[in-house]
């Protein structure tokens, strides 16, 4: 997608409920991915035992980078977060996903064939990612949310309630509510 980028925090509440446990702790583990076979050849030997490392995950990208630009795609604004590894960055064309790839493009084939499936496994499988996007979303929570929310007479607990719980998705909607109101600004 244009101006596409992997770590957008409102996008993080709903990573994290489609994939973590009900306890709140690390996420399922793969199988929400497709059977070695149906896997892009580029993609299985990081896939082939669940999960990716921090190292598989550099490589992938690496990998990606290099196909869109010598298949002359574009890519742009590569920076990568310090604490996970994550990388953000932009296309030139629309990407698709891992489960629909768009592959009519550069940037789309390369996607589709060397980073989709990794990406995803990296950012929603990989404990250690996990454990910082929780600990991310808690400070988001007492720092932006709650205060929002008690500013505008919303009762909240003080302590965040469980990322995938139903309690967690209405604190989310109110909130998202009042900044499309004006009432608060999007943290």
């Amino acid at each position: 997608m244009m101006g596409r980028t992997t770590c957008i925090a409102t996008l993080l509440t709903v990573i994290l409920c489609a994939c973590g446990s009900s306890d709140g702790g690390s996420a399922s583990q793969p199988s929400r991915l497709p059977a070695p076979a149906e896997l892009p050849e580029g993609q299985r030997a990081a896939l082939q035992d669940g999960a990716v490392t921090a190292a598989e995950y550099a490589a992938a990208f690496k990998s990606f980078q290099q196909c869109v630009v010598d298949s002359g795609g574009s890519i742009a604004n590569v920076s990568t977060d310090p604490e996970t590894g994550e990388k953000s960055y932009s296309v030139g064309h629309d990407i698709g996903t891992p489960s629909n790839p768009l592959t009519g493009t550069a940037e789309g084939r390369c996607y589709a064939e060397q980073f989709s499936w990794i990406e995803l496994a990296y950012s929603t499988m990989n404990p250690d990612v996990l454990d910082v996007l929780e600990q991310r979303e808690d400070q988001r929570y007492a720092s932006v949310l709650r205060p929002c929310l008690a500013a505008n007479g919303v009762d909240t607990p003080e302590r965040r309630p469980v990322t995938d719980s139903d309690a967690y998705s209405t604190i989310i909607e109110t909130y998202m509510d009042l900044v499309a109101a004006g009432k608060c600004d999007a943290g």
